[in-house]
């Protein structure tokens, strides 16, 4: 039987690739969303609406990794505390940041003008401990769904200049810190990578199962072929 290596080749790229494309899915910032210092005309549910309105905002986003409650809950409990503690200094926002495994970490106050909740926003760079980003938002609060939708486009501005910010483009609300993760690769380029590694996958599986065939008509004594293990299932 005459051996042919073009599909064992094939293979053993396929599996090179897998691991490549699954790494450049990992480099995403990992962002955490500290409870707001809010004053006493702010009530504790629309400081919830605003930074629950961040993250489902940021969750949606493929480019970040958000904390959960439920995780920073779990992080707490471990620290023996039963609540955020507040924080003024970015010191003491950096090391929460790190306690929750996080790049960057979002705080800031919560002060209310007549109808408009005014949020003073700032992403922290936790490894550098300094502000990455800065800017005030005005949130509608004549509703408490209308504070949830203001809330929600505000979170979109923060991530859509935070993006800017990695890719190394300034703007006038952007401080010169950089984050402390690996740049993306593009979709595009993490999609051609997923395909290509699907096409060499199924073109080895289906060469090799060809040739074989063809050899086992030459055989005048045909005898079990016996196949390559299944590959590994993507994650």
């Amino acid at each position: 039987m005459k051996y042919n290596p073009v599909p064992v080749c094939l293979y053993l790229l396929y599996l090179l690739l897998l691991p490549f494309a699954s790494m450049t899915m990992a480099q995403n910032p990992v962002i955490a969303f500290y409870p707001f210092n809010y004053t006493p005309d702010i009530s504790p549910k629309e400081e919830s609406q605003i930074r629950k309105a961040f993250q489902d905002e940021f969750s949606k986003n493929t480019r970040f990794v958000v904390i959960e409650n439920n995780f920073a809950e779990m992080m707490l409990k471990e620290q023996g505390l039963t609540t955020f503690p507040v924080c003024e200094e970015n010191v003491c926002f950096a090391k929460m940041g790190e306690l929750l495994v996080a790049n960057l970490l979002t705080a800031g106050n919560v002060v209310r003008k007549k109808n408009t909740i005014y949020l003073e926003l700032v992403v922290i760079d936790v490894a550098s401990k300094k502000d990455l980003y800065k800017k005030n938002y005005s949130i509608k609060s004549e509703s408490i769904d209308e504070v949830y939708v203001y809330s929600c486009i505000a979170a979109n501005d923060v991530a859509d200049n935070l993006l800017l910010l990695k890719s190394g483009i300034q703007t006038p609300e952007l401080t010169t810190a950089a984050i402390s993760v690996k740049k993306k690769k593009s979709r595009k380029a993490i999609t051609w990578i997923s395909l290509s590694s699907a096409l060499i996958g199924g073109g080895a599986a289906a060469y090799f199962l060809y040739s074989n065939k063809d050899d086992d008509k030459s055989l005048s004594n045909k005898t079990p072929v016996v196949p390559l293990d299944d590959a590994p299932s993507r994650p």
